[in-house]
């Protein structure tokens, strides 16, 4: 543990190089958001993804997966910081490892993570082990508390990160971003009737968030080559830059819609095997006001449909005041998180 005179060392965990570009700048916005919290900490970012995307780095040292194992390594910071993203959607290691978690010697958080039942047992030494536990919506919370009870919530930290002030604004057309998922059997009916009757290639941008995943799923068979593999979150600021609205299936889609702010209709085409619709989108515009609204697979796809949807539903001076009370909220838990470390040294010292 370094001496409290020298900046915190904070190394973030997340899934940042699994090439989705919500994941992949989680890292920057995390970076972002703890230097708000304190401008002398040193950040460090390793992504728990085996498929080690190349990820953005401003404001942090990423450092390679290999490194997640070498607990002399992991335990010279002062702080580990799991968040944010679906880190509890999906195992991964080495968070599920329960002799990892009883090897750190340093206090261990969570922040704004995506939590799904199936999981949350399984990674429950984990859970256990985080002295602050934050989640990204109330679907999270209630997976986690079967787990443990005190669990906050704090919004997507992409969501909250600090805007980029030096974006300039075009000039806006009726042009629509649409941002599709991964395709599967319940979803690709309703993106080929849209690619039929509701894209003008004209003035709209469809815009794949994940490349690899995307192409597999067969966007080239829908979309021809109208489709924007974005290779970063540039690609997709500069199709919303000069159109009106965003239509996304894909959660961070809508996230940076409400960043711009753009209106937005966040598509929930999925059902479970009860039939009924879930998503994680359909708990961000239930936590988010003024963002615009949500169809679902029993939508009609139809452009005009769409428009109204988002249009009504935007309220932009709502939003804003929103967005800058929840990332009080996150600041917070950040800086509880940053105040564990000060109170551990404290007790060992003492």
């Amino acid at each position: 543990m370094m001496s409290p005179a020298l900046p915190l060392r904070v190394l973030c965990l997340g899934a940042y190089g699994n090439g989705n570009i919500g994941d992949a700048c989680q890292a920057d916005a995390l970076a972002a958001l703890l230097h708000l919290a304190d401008p002398r900490l040193e950040v460090y970012s390793l992504s728990l993804s085996k498929r080690a995307a190349p990820y953005p780095a401003h404001g942090h040292y990423p450092v390679p997966l290999w490194r997640a194992r070498d607990l002399n390594y992991v335990n010279s910071f002062d702080l580990l910081l799991a968040g944010g993203g679906g880190l509890l959607a999906s195992p991964h290691q080495p968070l599920f490892d329960e002799a990892w978690i009883q090897s750190l010697k340093v206090p261990l958080c969570a922040v704004s993570l995506g939590a799904g039942t199936p999981h949350v047992f399984t990674a429950a030494p984990f859970i256990r082990a985080c002295r602050l536990f934050s989640v990204r919506d109330e679907f999270s919370r209630a997976a986690v508390r079967k787990v443990r009870d005190d669990v906050a919530v704090t919004l997507d930290p992409i969501l909250l990160a600090p805007a980029d002030t030096a974006v300039e604004k075009a000039g806006e057309t009726a042009g629509i971003v649409w941002i599709p998922a991964k395709f599967d059997p319940q979803s690709r009916p309703t993106w080929e009737e849209i690619a039929k009757t509701g894209i003008d290639r004209g003035h709209d941008a469809v815009v794949s968030l994940n490349p690899a995943t995307d192409r597999a799923s067969g966007f080239a068979e829908v979309f021809s080559e109208a489709v924007l593999y974005a290779d970063g979150a540039d690609t997709l600021l500069a199709a919303m830059r000069s159109r009106r609205l965003v239509v996304s299936e894909r959660y961070h889609g809508c996230i940076y819609a409400a960043r711009w702010p753009k209106p937005c209709v966040g598509l929930a085409l999925r059902r479970n095997a009860d039939h009924i619709v879930t998503s994680k989108t359909l708990e961000l515009f239930r936590l988010v006001p003024g963002l615009g609204g949500i169809a679902d697979i029993a939508t009609p796809p139809r452009r005009a449909l769409f428009e109204r949807i988002a249009l009504d539903g935007f309220d932009g001076a709502a939003l804003e005041p929103f967005l800058a009370g929840e990332r009080t909220r996150l600041l917070a838990h950040l800086q509880a998180c940053l105040a564990v470390v000060a109170s551990e040294s404290a007790m060992r010292m003492g």
